[in-house]
């Protein structure tokens, strides 16, 4: 059972006390070694967090949970720069700090830092070279972008110049704007917002001209309308190096069964050992793949009906697809 679940920051606009009950509840799973705090996506709900901030703060520290807190993605007005200085003053030289947004550098040069510097997904980081610059500013690890493929994480991962972390379940971002789509759906200038994103704590979905789930929105920002399912793939990843596993916060998901899941990604693996003393090899390939397949049930089981999962990125084909076990071995 892995130890190293990462959970990254809440993406959407929840109200206070539904922050406060989540970060309570994640506090007591073992599987969890990291959890995010943070407004990364728009400074106007920023109090959501901020009202509650000292409690989640001792609660995650009495679990022993490693602290990091993320800053925005888009840092382009007064508003927005505020509240990354704000998130830089939070994380201080106690808690570990995950720049998504290169400006942030600026404010790590002022004063020589003690504390952990992680570079978010949201750098675009895809290359040796690129690796290797962030190495020397000091950064021990790194979450990849979204929409790499496998053989590009194995091949950043083999360098073992940073510690890896990729994320394995939640809606996938695409993009951020400066314009609010919410606020522009109802109506509303950015400023006098009245935060309508809180009615939608997964997103609003949307559909294209003839049905078919496409997008989601929240806010500034722009997410897939599938989420990444990468949970039976853990075996393969970590073999190969990824060291830490992402999971993106969604209302929709009964996260207690989610854990359940990722911590019988191990049964994979122990169903091949086994099998493979018994019967031969042959039979411990059988039994390991039976096995992921029931651990790929066992993800399909805590989503609301609604929730379509999707891996293509991963497999390097659309990003959209959800690719089965049993057709891993055709790409």
């Amino acid at each position: 059972m892995t130890k190293n679940i990462t959970i990254g920051p809440i993406l959407f606009c929840w109200k206070a006390n539904d922050i406060l009950d989540f970060y309570y509840k994640i506090s007591d799973r073992e599987e969890i070694s990291s959890v995010h705090l943070g407004e990364i996506i728009c400074e106007t709900r920023k109090n959501f967090l901020g009202k509650n901030l000292d409690k989640i703060l001792q609660r995650l520290a009495d679990s022993k949970k490693e602290i990091i807190f993320s800053t925005p993605i888009l840092v382009n007005d007064e508003e927005s720069r505020t509240l990354l200085s704000e998130t830089v003053a939070q994380a201080g030289d106690e808690f570990a700090l995950e720049i998504n947004d290169l400006s942030a550098l600026a404010l790590l040069t002022e004063k020589p830092r003690k504390n952990k510097l992680i570079a978010g997904p949201f750098l675009n980081i895809y290359s040796e070279d690129t690796l290797k610059f962030f190495q020397e500013k000091n950064f021990s690890r790194v979450c990849l972008p979204f929409e790499l493929p496998k053989k590009s994480i194995f091949a950043l991962a083999e360098k073992n110049l940073m510690e890896i972390e990729i994320m394995i379940f939640g809606r996938v971002p695409l993009a951020i704007s400066a314009r609010c789509f919410h606020a522009k759906l109802h109506n509303l200038p950015r400023d006098e917002c009245k935060l309508v994103c809180l009615n939608d704590p997964n997103g609003l979905p949307l559909q294209s001209l003839d049905g078919q789930g496409f997008l989601a929105i929240n806010g500034t920002q722009t997410l897939s309308h599938s989420y990444n399912n990468l949970i039976k793939n853990i075996p393969e990843m970590s073999q190969r190096g990824v060291k830490y596993f992402r999971i993106s916060p969604h209302s929709s998901v009964n996260f207690d069964q989610l854990f359940d899941a990722v911590k019988n990604f191990s049964a994979r693996e122990l169903a091949r050992e086994l099998a493979g003393e018994l019967a031969g090899e042959l039979a411990g390939e059988l039994a390991g793949e039976l096995a992921g397949e029931l651990a790929g049930e066992l993800a399909g089981n805590f989503a609301s009906e609604d929730v379509k999962f999707s891996n293509g990125f991963y497999f390097e084909t659309d990003g959209c697809e959800f690719v089965r076990m049993k057709d891993e071995a055709e790409l």
